[in-house]
């Protein structure tokens, strides 16, 4: 547990940004059908 705990206090803004852009990219891909083929796996990539 204290592993976990050390995991998150570590997090950092420029990996929140990472993540997010993975989303929207996810987001483009599912919901928008932007070329999933490449947004989608670029997405999953980026988390």
């Amino acid at each position: 547990m204290d592993k976990l705990l050390e995991g998150l206090q570590s997090f950092t803004w420029q990996q929140g940004v990472m993540i997010l852009v993975g989303l929207v990219l996810i987001y483009l891909a599912i919901k928008k059908e932007y070329e999933p083929m490449l947004l989608l796996p670029i997405g999953f990539v980026a988390i």
